[in-house]
């Protein structure tokens, strides 16, 4: 790994890791097997025997909620031969039943029927045995994570400096958040990583690679120079995450001042301030008052973005909040689902405009999505050649932390660090070469 990920005077990734197919299929047990990979939002399975088929990584696995209250996560492949026992996407069900031979599971994945089990097997069965595999599963904020990983550390501990942003983010209401509906879905033909570097944070390419959608009105044009000040960059060195931070509102404001136009930009009741006064410590409200966090990665492919984006040209931003996972399929081809979120109690028209502007924006058609998709594919197509993975992708921009920022993490203000992509592709690469995968 040490000649694909070379930290040294000029920080560079060899663009075999994006290309290579056996790196790829390495991917799949060495970060995906041995890390905590987002499959749902709580509000997907409500109801007991609720459940969604999700992936953690290339394996399919089913998401359900037991008649106890609690998520349980189980590898969606038969004990006996392998075959997925559920191939809807989502409902509920009390069993789910091989369609090779009718050998049933509970949700929580222990075998409870087998047709003919007697003549076949007389009673040498021993069903304790042949459950479905299950995962740990955590949950934080009501996102639900899982891993196979008996012995990495708890989500909590693993999420580490991010759970400080992810509180600001999920966590502002007592009632919190929950989706608008299914997620969309949609493939980009490129690998999935270029996704979750993206969304690390990656300021410098808004410049150019959406500046469309400024031409055209639907945001307002701002400079490098006038966005120096008003960009942060944080990121968790150990975990690889990473999240970006954009001041909202001038040096000085008060922070109730600033909580107030929060609530109001998110559309919240007045009372929410007292609310998220209560749920925040206080250097987390001092944050929102000052850099409040607007995009991040959770690491591997777990993203999020949370801003006032416009539904119409011209028309007031709505308060939308999109999760995403980027789904490997290929080494070259990736799936996106991307979810709208709101806070639970909000208004009816507050959840349209909300879910028409994470649509218009950073939906399967979205003019933001759409931009970086295309970049992608075009990252992909330049790279695929016998040429092209000879070249090295460079993350040369470096700054010094930020030694007053107010919350925990590796903090760089400005738009030009690359560091927070840097330290995504050195936690890639402990995993993929490292014995001690915690």
């Amino acid at each position: 790994m040490e000649d694909l990920v070379v930290d040294g005077e000029e920080r560079k990734i060899s663009a075999k890791i994006m290309c290579d197919s056996h790196l790829f299929a390495l991917e799949s047990d060495r970060v995906f097997g041995h890390s905590w990979v987002f499959v749902a939002h709580e509000s997907e399975i409500p109801q007991a025997g609720d459940f969604v088929t999700r992936h953690i990584g290339r394996d399919p696995v089913i998401v359900s909620r037991g008649r106890d209250g609690q998520v349980g996560v189980v590898l969606n492949s038969c004990s006996h031969r392998g075959s997925q026992v559920c191939a809807a996407e989502s409902g509920n069900a009390r069993t789910f039943r091989c369609p090779y031979h009718g050998w049933s599971y509970r949700g929580t994945g222990e075998l409870v029927g087998v047709p003919a089990e007697r003549e076949m097997y007389g009673r040498q069965l021993d069903r304790t045995r042949l459950g479905l595999k299950n995962a740990r599963v955590g949950t934080y904020h009501s996102l639900v994570f899982a891993t196979w990983d008996p012995d990495i550390p708890d989500l909590l501990t693993s999420l580490g400096d991010m759970a400080f942003y992810l509180d600001t983010v999920f966590g502002l209401t007592d009632e919190g958040m929950e989706v608008l509906g299914p997620p969309q879905r949609w493939v980009v033909n490129a690998n999935w990583k270029f996704a979750s570097d993206n969304f690390a944070a990656d300021a410098y390419h808004v410049y150019t690679a959406h500046q469309s959608v400024a031409t055209i009105g639907l945001v307002r044009a701002v400079s490098m120079a006038d966005a120096q000040g008003t960009m942060a960059n944080v990121a968790d060195v150990a975990g690889g995450h990473a999240v970006g931070c954009n001041r909202l509102f001038e040096p000085g404001t008060p922070s109730d001042v600033a909580l107030k136009s929060l609530v109001g930009m998110f559309r919240l009741p007045p009372e929410s301030v007292a609310e998220i006064q209560k749920n925040l410590m206080s250097e987390q409200v001092e944050m929102l008052a000052t850099f409040p966090p607007g995009v991040g990665t959770i690491f591997p492919n777990f993203s999020w973005l949370r801003a006032p984006l416009p539904g119409d040209i011209g028309g007031a931003p709505a308060p939308a909040t999109t999760i995403r996972i980027w789904h490997p399929l290929a080494v070259d081809r990736t799936e996106v689902w991307s979810w709208a979120l709101v806070h639970r109690g909000t208004s009816e028209q507050v959840r349209r405009d909300a879910g028409r502007a994470v649509a218009r924006t950073f939906g399967s058609t979205g003019m933001l999505e759409a931009d970086d998709a295309e970049i992608w594919t075009l990252m992909q197509r330049g790279l695929s050649g016998s040429q092209g993975q000879t070249r090295w992708l460079r993350y040369l921009s470096r700054t010094d932390a930020d030694p007053t920022w107010p919350g925990p993490g590796s903090a760089h203000t400005g738009f030009q660090t690359e560091d927070n992509q840097w330290h995504f592709y050195r936690r890639w690469a402990h995993l993929m070469s490292s014995s001690d995968l915690t």
